[in-house]
């Protein structure tokens, strides 16, 4: 891990930040058995530096303190959260970060969803995402995501839907 994380921070990092093309975002992987916060913590204080806002994959498969680390390094948002626990949907909840949950993926992988309703009920910015990609999520329909969370996940249609636009663009950074 030390070594891939000097890669990143001494090369990839410098390397994406003076691409013409911008890059607002670094995301950080943290999970135990790969990424642990102390990981994260090195990568952001570089990218940081570098001008470059923060999302973290977090609480996926084990809640190791990452939510309340993302939330106070200011991270825009956090996905996944199928393992948060109460102190961290009470920090969600009281925090700008985005909660982006992503119903899809526990389908496919076939792990607990993440406490959407809980999150909502808590006062937390809850997105609804699809997290369309070929490892653990080949499935791209927003609305099935709405729906699922609706029928789930108890969201009203409308809790659905200001989850799958305003939310989700303010987890992209797009708050107006």
């Amino acid at each position: 891990v030390d070594g891939y994380l000097d890669l990143v921070c001494r090369q990839i990092l410098p390397a994406m930040a003076n691409e013409p093309i911008e890059c607002r975002f670094v995301d950080v992987f943290i999970e135990q058995g790969y990424f642990q916060v102390e990981h994260a913590e090195r990568l952001w204080q570089v990218a940081r530096g570098l001008g470059f806002e923060l999302k973290a994959h977090v609480d996926e498969f084990a809640d190791i303190g990452a939510v309340p680390w993302a939330v106070g390094a200011g991270a825009t948002s956090v996905e996944h959260l199928l393992a948060t626990d109460d102190g961290a949907i009470a920090r969600l909840a009281a925090s700008e970060t985005v909660a982006v949950c992503l119903p899809l993926t526990s389908l496919f992988l076939r792990e607990p969803y993440a406490p959407m309703r809980k999150l909502t009920d808590a006062g937390a910015l809850v997105a609804v995402a699809t997290d369309c990609n070929p490892g653990t999520s080949p499935l791209m329909s927003i609305l099935l995501t709405m729906n699922m969370s609706c029928t789930l996940f108890r969201l009203t249609p409308e809790e659905a839907l200001v989850g799958a636009t305003a939310h989700a663009a303010r987890a992209l950074g797009l708050s107006d």
